[in-house]
């Protein structure tokens, strides 16, 4: 297979540029420092890189005449590529006309979009190629001479020097080129803003989707005979037909990847194919295929990667990614060799591994070189066997990390690092060996490591708990001075950061001899549970032996035979098999093991529990040995337990145990809201040794669980429709950010929570509020409401708060439309005319909705049906009907008269307004939501809070 060439930067002797000036890459020349001559001096070094043009063919900034209407008009092209052979280099000998524009501009832009790239093409009579770049978006056409006229089309690519038309379609693998620069991140950019614009869907979704077809690449690429991962001609990349044969192709190719053994597992929770429409996999395709991903070096392919993963995945539950500057100078202070066992034990996208796996790699190469025939182009046979001996490399690189979504996101970056993909596996590299999953333990032991290279989660809030975990690690222990030395003592701290376990887990990681720190438990941590479990199995065996020994001597009496005796091992064995059914305990011989239900039915020692059915057994029995009439106090219940076995749990124990008195400290909620008879006491502050408790009073209005959950809060509360994933959620929590927002369902839960609570403010101290819908109530009822401190945003729903016009005039700008008042006129061109048309739909249901507050707040004076009838009567002849419904329309009639547009924000309530006018701007239905949302999401929200606080109440 042949290898493409990487030109070295050409050198300029040019002196260094002053402040606010650029040396151009092509002629020298000094020019004004811009964003646009930015991106054309990436494209210059784009055209001497990959092209592989010389500069004496570049022409920059060249003058064309230019048919312009009934007029000849001077215009000038970015750069253009001139025929090689040419003696005079201008328009007439053209070949590839390339235009730079503003970053931000749209090739349908009127004045310098591709249209004007199309008229210079048209000028330059042997120009076959066309390219339009913004620096995110790049289109290229060409040109082609019909019996009556002269067509323009879109194409992928222009050919490279020396290459023939055809080769702007990827049908021969030797086209594949090495991506240089920026070239690829560039690709990836315009693939992300294409998917984001075109399909639409979540950024997480999307990422995935095209995580996928990254995957089908590389697939491609390990394939020999003609790519499948192309586009073939143009119809594949223009019609609609041509798309669906380019996504079918995709799509094999992924299932060949889902099919692979190193692959298993990575896509069983993923959508079958790629959810992708066909014009979006044509266009991914067309911006990827000209590109060799296995032969671009690891810093190209690293930044393009980093560009969608880490606006993806960083800070998701806190995972912030290491700079690959500081990567490499790690690795290359640890200088790893070929063969040596390294690990990163909280690898998250895999930054360590892959720069480890390339640098191994680079030895492989620099030692096979010196055995090729040719050292600068290995043959076929000697390429195949490097790259056998780079992926046993990869085999010796392991990585671990909690979160299965960044472990993917680390097999894929292996993946495209020449299929490195190394050990990685999801899980908890802070818990103890003998919990992890056997595949993990087969192929990572402690002491086993020649190298552990990681970024642990340091300045996270959460401490580790649990004495389970905690044991493990000398650090987890106290330790004091003695005779001028720390020694360990054997008190167990309460909880620890996880950055100082996981430095005490990477030496015991790594081989003795290499640093390792000695461990009390040396490779095999040990198992016990609790330091009184000894203890707590011998108590419960002498209780099964004495009661079995008294129940001995009292058969023998042969007139007063009593039933055997239930021991508290007894007492377990139906506890816990009740809680687990899966197992059965085996008591008997002084010993317990586990027999497996299901299965073989196989039967292991006790000792093999896993930690949670472990702290099952010891809770149970610890209950069992409490004193009559005693306390049980549980210290945060939920440790070691799954949800679903808490309340379960210890209703069963509680049952068992009538005569003690149970006290719970918990942080659960829902545990806590579990124990429907228990007094509930909030434990709200401990300031100088002294304790700020409450007990939760029984009789109040509120769900429990709400109450609980709101209790812990220490901002106002306030309480607006929906549910968490809701709409008015997530723009509420962001309009009111000094508040916690809490979400009751609907308009009448709302109303109700917050006079509850306000109700129990002598109890809590914390002020709350209620935010609610208009729904078509009138100026009384909204004063009224007021009164509760509920209140009512200027807009009839919150979807209409996305559709105020300060809304509209600060998403336009961010989608790059120039015409913003069109934009905004047209928006209410159509709000107003879906008003018209539904004028009468919407007087009906504001009458509707009038109606049914009357009723609903009817109260009938006086006692007997009689004169409840008369009292309805009187409630009824008060509603004219007819009047109140011509009132409305002509409201509504006014509104449209006036063109009132705040009004009509107010009273319209329609739905389907937001999908409409998503195609306004150049959206498919609900992308219009999800592109705000994002937003008003980012660090760029500003404009767009200010714009929707002018509707929303102020608090």
């Amino acid at each position: 297979m042949s290898r493409v060439r990487k030109i070295p930067k050409p050198k300029l002797d040019q002196p260094e540029a002053p402040e606010g000036k650029i040396v151009d890459f092509i002629d020298g020349k000094l020019r004004a420092d811009s964003e646009t001559e930015q991106v054309r001096q990436d494209f210059e070094r784009t055209l001497i890189e990959e092209y592989r043009y010389e500069r004496a063919d570049i022409g920059v900034d060249v003058r064309l005449r230019v048919q312009d209407g009934s007029r000849v008009a001077q215009k000038k092209a970015s750069l253009i590529v001139f025929q090689p052979d040419a003696a005079e280099k201008d328009q007439n000998s053209a070949h590839v006309i390339i235009q730079i524009v503003r970053p931000g501009t749209q090739p349908s832009d009127s004045k310098t979009g591709a249209a004007e790239l199309e008229r210079m093409m048209i000028a330059c009579p042997t120009g076959r190629f066309g390219c339009w770049s913004n620096g995110t978006e790049t289109v290229y056409f060409q040109k082609k001479k019909q019996k009556f006229d002269m067509e323009i089309f879109p194409v992928n690519d222009f050919p490279r020097k020396g290459e023939d038309d055809s080769a702007i379609f990827t049908t021969d693998r030797s086209r594949l080129r090495v991506a240089t620069g920026n070239n690829l991140l560039a690709a990836f950019r315009r693939c992300h803003d294409f998917i984001h614009a075109n399909q639409g869907g979540s950024k997480e979704q999307i990422f995935w989707e095209f995580l996928k077809i990254l995957f089908a690449k590389i697939e491609d690429e390990q394939d020999e005979g003609r790519p499948r991962f192309a586009i073939r001609n143009a119809d594949e990349r223009n019609t609609r037909t041509g798309q669906q044969e380019v996504k079918d192709r995709v799509e094999v190719l992924f299932r060949n990847v889902k099919n692979r053994k190193e692959y298993k597992g990575l896509f069983d929770d993923a959508v079958e194919g790629i959810r992708f429409n066909p014009d979006v996999v044509a266009y991914v395709v067309a911006q990827l295929e000209k590109y060799d991903f296995l032969r671009s070096s690891v810093d190209v392919k690293g930044m393009a990667y980093e560009t969608i993963v880490g606006p993806t995945l960083e800070g998701v539950k806190g995972e912030f990614f290491t700079l690959r500057t500081v990567v490499k100078m790690t690795v290359k202070m640890l200088d790893p060799n070929p063969g040596d066992r390294m690990l990163d034990d909280a690898c998250g996208t895999g930054g360590f591994i892959v720069v480890a796996f390339n640098y191994v790699s680079e030895k492989i190469r620099q030692a096979e070189r010196k055995t090729w025939k040719n050292p600068k182009a290995p043959t076929s046979a000697e390429e195949k066997d490097l790259f056998r001996k780079i992926h046993e490399a990869g085999k010796s690189i392991f990585g671990l990390d909690f979160n299965a979504n960044l472990v993917k996101t680390a097999q894929m970056n292996m993946v495209m690092n020449n299929d490195g993909r190394g050990g990685l596996f999801c899980v908890n590299s802070l818990l103890k060996p003998s919990a992890w999953p056997k595949a993990v333990q087969q192929a990572i032991e402690l002491g086993s490591m020649d190298i552990v290279m990681t970024n642990p989660p340091f300045g996270t809030k959460i401490k580790i708990e649990g004495q389970d975990i905690l044991d493990q690690y000398d650090l987890a222990h106290v330790w004091r001075k003695e005779n001028g030395k720390w020694v360990m003592d054997g008190a167990l701290r309460n909880a620890m950061s996880p950055e100082i376990l996981f430095i005490e887990r990477c030496v015991q990681f790594l081989k003795p001899g290499k640093g390792k720190i000695g461990h009390k438990w040396g490779q095999k941590p040990s198992t016990f549970l609790q330091t009184d479990y000894e203890k707590l199995l011998t108590f419960l065996f002498t209780d099964e032996f004495e009661k079995s020994t008294k129940y001995r001597q009292q058969a023998r009496s042969p007139s007063n035979r009593p039933d055997p005796p239930e021991t508290r091992l007894d007492i377990i064995k139906r506890i816990w098999e009740s809680v687990l059914p899966h197992g059965e305990l085996l008591i008997g011989g002084g010993k317990i093991d586990v027999k497996a239900r299901s299965g073989t039915g196989s039967t292991y020692p006790a000792a093999d529990l896993s930690d949670g059915e472990r702290v099952i057994f010891y809770l149970i029995g610890q209950t069992l040995a409490a004193k009559q009439d005693g306390i049980v106090v549980i210290d945060e219940p939920e440790l070691h337990l799954h949800r679903s076995l808490q309340a379960r749990l210890w209703d069963a124990i509680e049952a068992e145990r009538p005569d003690c008195l149970f006290v719970y400290f918990t942080h659960d909620l829902d545990f806590a809201a579990s124990r429907a008879t228990a007094t509930k006491i909030w434990l709200r502050a401990y300031e100088k040794d002294r304790w700020d408790w409450h007990v939760l009073p029984p009789e109040q209005n509120l769900p429990e669980r709400l109450l609980l959950e709101i209790l812990g809060s220490r901002k106002p509360i306030l309480f607006v429709e929906g549910e968490r994933d809701s709409l008015d959620h997530f723009v509420f929590s962001r309009l009111y950010p000094s508040h916690s927002v809490t979400p009751c369902g609907g308009a009448s839960a709302v109303i109700h929570a917050t006079c509850s609570f306000a109700s129990l403010k002598h109890f809590h101290n914390l002020e709350c509020s209620g935010l609610v819908d208009r729904d078509f109530r009138s100026d009384d009822e909204i004063s009224y409401l007021s009164q509760l401190n509920v209140f009512v945003p200027d807009v009839s729903e919150v979807e209409n708060l996305l559709l105020q016009e300060g809304v509209l005039r600060a998403v336009a700008p961010a989608l790059h439309h120039q015409d913003v008042d069109a934009v905004v006129a047209e928006v209410k061109r159509i709000v107003f005319g879906q008003m018209s048309t539904q004028k009468e739909r919407l007087a009906s249901q504001i009458v509707n909705a009038r109606i049914d507050r009357k009723l609903k707040n009817f109260e009938g004076n006086g006692q007997g049906a009689t004169s409840i009838v008369r009292s309805f009567a009187d409630l009824i002849g008060a509603i004219d009907i007819p009047a109140l419904y011509g009132n409305i329309m002509q409201q509504i009639d006014d509104i449209l008269a006036h063109a009132d547009y705040e009004a009509a924000l107010r009273v319209f309530n329609h739905k389907g307004l937001l999908p409409q006018i998503a195609n306004v701007f150049g959206f498919k239905s609900n992308e219009l939501l999800s592109y705000v949302r994002r937003l008003l999401a980012s660090k760029d929200n500003a404009q767009l809070l200010q714009a929707l606080r002018a509707a929303a109440p102020k608090l």
